[in-house]
Order: C-alpha cells, then sequence, then structure tokens
C-alpha cells in the first residue's frame, strides 16, 4: 500500500504506468543506502525521470563535460536526446 501523499507524479510511458514517489520506499526496502551526491554509474538503461516532464525515456550514455554532466536518453528506439544535469 501507498499512501497518496507519497506520490509526486504517475506517468504513462509504453502502455505502463511509472509512479514517482517522495520517499526511497524501493531502496529502503532492497537495503540501499541513501547517497547525497551519487556517482554516475549503472545508469545506462535506466529509467530517466523529470520532475517537470515526466518520464524522459531510457538512460543510453552519460557525456562528462568541463563544467556539466549530460544524460544520453532514448524516448524511443528512434530518437536520442542530450539533457544537461542542472
Amino acid at each position: 500500500m501507498i499512501s497518496i501523499d507519497e506520490i509526486v507524479w504517475i506517468d504513462r510511458w509504453l502502455n505502463d504506468y511509472v509512479i514517482l514517489l517522495s520517499t526511497p520506499r524501493e531502496a529502503k526496502y532492497r537495503g540501499i543506502r541513501e547517497v547525497k551526491h551519487p556517482l554516475y554509474t549503472d545508469i545506462e538503461e535506466k529509467l530517466a525521470l523529470s520532475l517537470s516532464q515526466g518520464v524522459l525515456g531510457i538512460v543510453v550514455g552519460i557525456a562528462i563535460g568541463p563544467v556539466e554532466v549530460a544524460l544520453r536518453i532514448s524516448p524511443s528506439p528512434s530518437m536520442v536526446n542530450w539533457l544537461r544535469n542542472k
């Protein structure tokens, strides 16, 4: 059971629903501790989520520039977008 207060947004993507929670419920269930500054490892093939735009797609890679990190995201098998990490 999930309290309605924990739900930030619900989005539909590829005929499924994705629910973003305000708490790291699954991480706690799996025994994963919270990291304040996560490393950009093991993110490929994970969902990319935006608080303002919902599901963006699947992360297919990262690019590290002199000032910022960019995620390479595939919203569909035929498209690739670059998004800046702010």
